[in-house]
This record gives C-alpha cells, structure tokens and sequence, in this order.
C-alpha cells in the first residue's frame, strides 16, 4: 500500500511517510492509493464501507474501532483520511465509556425512565432513547413540542401539571408531578416527571428533567387501597355482629342459669345423685358460656370507636387494674413488684384492660404450691417505651410464642385452666391500634415475661 516510488515521485506522499500519524491518500474512485506506515501498522486495508464516505471534509467516528477519522479533501480530486493518533488508555477509557453509557441506556429502559430537555425559547421538547421506547415512540417518530405535549396528558391533570411548572418557572421550586400521560398505544400511564430549570441572566431559557412510568406501582397501590377499604369494612362490619350476637345473646343465657339454679335450689330433694350432677355440668357450662360472651364483648369493645389517646402516668392505669384484681391477689397470696412507670400517650381504660388480662393469666397460670411473684417494668427504646410483665408460673414453650395472641387459642385443657382464650388476643388489638406490639420474651427457667410497646 505504501512504495518507495510513489513516495519519491508525489510529495504529498512523502510527506505522509514521515508523518507518526496514521494517513492515507483515497483516490477520486475510492480506492486506497497510499497508505504511509503508521496506517498500515494500526489500521491497515481499507475497509469498503470507508470507501463511501464524502467528499466534504470534516470529522467521522470510526466504528470498529471507536477513533475518530479526518477527511480532506484535496484539489486534485484525491482525499487524505488522517486518524486520530489516541493513547492506549485513552482507549480503554473511551471504551469503558461506552459500555457505562450502554449499561445506563439498559438500566433507564428497565426501569423505564427516560431523560428531557425543553428548550423554551424554541419551544421544542427533546426526549432519550428510553423515553421515547416507554412512550412506544419509534426511532422517526417526531417528539411532540410544547404546545402538542399538553394534548397528551390527561385532562384531568392539566391543571395540575402546568402549575408545578408555573411555580418552577417562576420561582425556586423544582418541576415535580404525578401526572397520566397518553402512550402511543392509547393507553394512559401514571408517571412521575421531575425537572430542573436553566436560567440565564435570571430568566429560564429551559428545563432539564427526568420522567418515570410508575403505571404498574399505581395500580398496585390502587388495588391495595380498594382491598384496605373492603377489609376495614369487613372488619368493622364483624365486630358490629359479634357486638350484637354477644349483647344478644346474654339475656336467653341469663335467662337458662336462673332457672337451672332455681330448679337445683328448690327440687334437689326430688332428684337423684346423677341428676344433681347433669344440672352442675349444664350450670357449669352456662357460666362459661356467658364468660365467653364477655369476652368477645371485650375483644370487639377493644377496635370499636376512634381511638382517643392522651398522656398520663402509665403507673395509674396498673394501679386501676390491680385494684380491679384485689380479691384474686388476696386469695391466691400473690406479690406484685413494679418499677416507677414513664408517661404514656395511649387510651387509659385500653391499656388497663392490658394489664389486668396479664396480670390475671400471671395468677392463672401459677405453679402448684407456689405462691405468685409478678414484677412490672419499664425500659426506653428507640421506638418508644417497653413495658413488661414477668411471672414465676408454669412457663410457656418457644413452640407457642406464636399461638398465644391468636383469638380462642388455648395451651391447656379447659378443666385444667380455665379461660376464654381471647384475653392476650385482646391485648394484642389494642396494642395494635396504639401502634405498637406485644411478644413473649425468652426467658430461662420458670414463668414467663409478656413485653409490649408503646410508640412515643
């Protein structure tokens, strides 16, 4: 490609050979007509599609190799290509360039976001590659201007996407909205739209921004909202029924111990031993039934109505609830110990029904002989105050930890402890709707220690 003839008879051509830059002379029909060395080390042939570039002059991106090639054209017809003369890292840094920037264009088309840029004087709005493929706008499509732009968000939010823009233009405020915007395909999109603007000379002469489709996010949070509406209804709907069948039901059951007890107290004599035992099961079982109905008055007692919340001694509310215990505490000779309580923000009559459904499963739940040692403490934590009731009874497996809040569960038999199983299931709603939550600590050896928190 390069001789030693045609550098001593053309100039042009021994001035090439010198030359540390990679050159080469095109004749004006397109062949290669001299290559000086440094060409032929670092490029070599010429390859066809160089062949057809222009005649003008000026710079070409070299594709195959990432360079950038100079075209002159001289007044003979022939023209030089002169290739940059790049540094090997200067390379790699080119090429690791290009594949961050094809990582990046991957990652905004994943994340379907896009970047923009309206020119406000010219009133043209420029659009990415990945915006305009969430669009679904193809590579000649035209971008919409300013003026067409509006048409495709929707008419409801018109309004309020042109006063974020409004405030942006005219004050310190960044361009920031939720907006649907038409596709191609003539389907609407929530997306999310957020800019900076340019100023020169205090004035805005464009706006600078990013544009996400959160279509999919939107309609999951829709979804989610629609079936939070219906589960609170539901919610609200069965603890009305269990009111009402509760309330409902007290009377005929007062109604069946009264006349049980009344038939035992009077006609004892007329039955036998057998009988006066059927009428102790039927009595028996009666009780608890009613003591059953209390509870799930109780427990829908415990989510009915707002929650009115306001500061006081959280030692008052224990206070209250040992004192609804006295005769229970007297007769089962217990000890109580508690630490000074902090100030709460709760419901006091909800968190006195706390205590007393502890304290009275601490009571339940002793061990034979052994009389009961109940502790009350408190402790701060980052999400608020920890406030736990420890025992000596008989312990609760790490199995169970799980079971215990869950409503008519129960551990034991029935004749053994007696119960409703919906006393700490109650606990849990109304530490629940105060925010915060109720757990079984570990604790080795006997009894058992029941935290729960109350946020600040």
């Amino acid at each position: 490609m390069h001789t030693q003839p045609l550098v001593a008879s053309d100039p042009a051509c021994a001035v090439l050979a010198a030359s540390p830059i990679a050159q080469a002379l095109v004749a004006a029909d397109g062949r290669l007509f001299y290559a000086n060395p440094a060409w032929c080390e670092q490029i070599g042939d010429l390859p066809p599609a160089w062949r057809t570039v222009g005649h003008n002059g000026g710079p070409v991106q070299i594709e195959e190799t990432g360079r950038r090639m100079t075209i002159a054209a001289l007044a003979d017809g022939r023209r030089l290509l002169s290739v940059e003369n790049i540094a090997p890292e200067t390379r790699r840094l080119e090429a690791r360039l290009r594949a961050s920037e094809q990582r990046l264009g991957a990652a905004l088309a994943a994340a379907r976001l896009g970047t923009w840029r309206w020119d406000i004087a010219h009133g043209t709005i420029d659009w990415d590659a990945s915006l305009r493929g969430v669009v679904g706008l193809g590579d000649t499509d035209p971008t919409p201007d300013a003026a067409a732009f509006s048409e495709w968000i929707h008419p409801d939010d018109r309004e309020r996407v042109d006063a974020s823009l409004q405030s942006a233009l005219t004050g310190p405020d960044d361009y920031d909205v939720l907006f649907r915007l038409r596709h191609c395909d003539g389907a609407w999109h929530w997306h999310r739209s957020r800019g900076q603007v340019e100023r020169q000379d205090g004035k805005p002469v464009a706006m600078i921004g990013a544009c996400i489709d959160l279509n999919d996010l939107k309609t999951t949070e829709e979804h989610l909202a629609r079936k939070a509406i219906e589960l609170e209804r539901s919610n609200a709907e069965l603890e009305q029924f269990a009111y009402i069948a509760s309330h409902d039901l007290q009377e005929p059951l007062r109604m069946i111990t009264s006349y049980l007890g009344i038939l035992q107290r009077r006609y004892a004599a007329l039955f036998d031993e057998r009988a006066r035992q059927y009428f102790a099961y039927a009595i028996g079982g009666a009780e608890r039934m009613r003591d059953l109905i209390r509870a799930v008055l109780d427990y829908s007692h415990a989510g009915a109505g707002p929650l009115v919340s306001e500061p006081f001694p959280c030692g008052h509310a224990l206070a209250d609830a040992l004192a609804n215990l006295r005769g229970t505490l007297a007769a089962s000779h217990a000890a109580v110990h508690a630490d000074p309580l902090p100030t709460l923000r709760a419901n006091r009559t909800q968190l006195i029904r706390v205590f007393q459904n502890l304290i009275s499963n601490a009571l339940k739940f002793r061990r034979a002989e052994v009389a009961p040692a109940i502790v009350i403490r408190a402790r701060d934590s980052d999400e608020g105050w920890v406030i736990s009731v420890s025992d000596n009874g008989i312990g609760i497996a790490a199995e169970d930890h799980q079971r215990l809040f869950q409503i008519f569960q129960r551990l034991h038999a029935i004749d053994r402890y007696p119960g409703s199983g919906i006393g700490l299931a109650t606990c849990r709603k109304i530490i629940d709707r105060h925010g915060g939550r109720i757990w079984v600590e570990a604790q080795a050896g006997p009894g058992a220690t029941f935290a729960f928190l109350i946020p600040r």
